[in-house]
């Protein structure tokens, strides 16, 4: 039960980036080692393996047309534009949907940057390559895609909107909403394998690479949810301007009335 739990917790650590979010709990900093830049190095390939491009940016992009809208209108202030201009929402996430997309492609490597860290502060080169190696195998990706098809973001995603708008940076809510959403995701993804993927997952997470990639695991988080919330002024700009532009439109369109 112990190996199993430990596996779960493992599980969690892998998985697409939240499309809005905050930070988890903050986590210490810890001392650089001597070869901390081959360090990075590998754990790039890791950082990867565990967040791939296309699974990452798609998973992201079907939570939103998922959930977005809904997010939208159930923050407060959203909530005043639509009174005022019905439909806002829909209107807005239909004419910015391509450059989120855009944006999220061209965010991805500082994400695997930031993880590559988080990997390679917990993780020698050897484990670090060892666990890149599982997660590349067959078995490894499934987990991933496994584990990325099973998250839930949508109380996520309406926390981190709120957060975002408030301006008044993490909270406790939104940790609280990433480790439900992760837990239940890594449960999902343990019933979704076979006895001998099971089996094969616990032998690797009990091994001396499993176990620093879960020790890992909340200094990953951090990062991927740090990265999803930074402030990136030309995004945010091209964000505003589509929001500007719809609310144009439609305020026009209520004066042709």
């Amino acid at each position: 039960m112990r190996a199993l739990i430990a596996v779960l917790a493992l599980v969690a650590c892998v998985g697409p980036a939240p499309a809005m979010a905050a930070s988890v709990q903050t986590v210490a900093a810890t001392p650089r080692p001597a070869d901390w830049p081959t360090r990075v190095k590998h754990a790039e390939a890791l950082a990867k393996a565990t967040q791939p491009e296309e699974l990452v940016v798609g998973a992201a992009m079907r939570e939103m047309d998922r959930n977005m809208v809904s997010a939208m209108r159930s923050n407060e202030q959203i909530h005043e534009i639509e009174a005022a201009l019905p439909g806002f929402s829909e209107r807005y996430y239909a004419a910015a949907r391509t450059k989120l997309e855009e944006i999220f492609h061209a965010r991805l490597p500082k994400m695997w940057g930031a993880v590559a860290e988080a990997f390679a502060s917990q993780m020698t080169v050897a484990e670090i390559d060892s666990a890149t190696r599982f997660f590349s195998s067959p078995l490894g990706a499934k987990i991933v895609r496994l584990q990325t098809n099973n998250m839930d973001t949508k109380s996520l995603m309406e926390v981190g909107l709120k957060d975002g708008l408030s301006d008044k940076g993490p909270s406790s809510e939104a940790a609280a909403s990433l480790k439900s959403a992760s837990v239940k995701a890594a449960i999902s993804t343990m019933t979704d394998l076979s006895p001998s993927e099971r089996t094969a997952m616990i032998a690797f997470g009990v091994s001396a690479a499993g176990r620093a990639a879960r020790q890992a695991t909340p200094l990953v988080q951090k990062a991927i949810l740090d990265w999803s919330t930074q402030h990136d002024p030309a995004a945010e700009a091209q964000r505003a301007e589509i929001a500007v532009k719809v609310v144009t439109e439609m305020k026009n369109e209520q004066k042709g009335k």
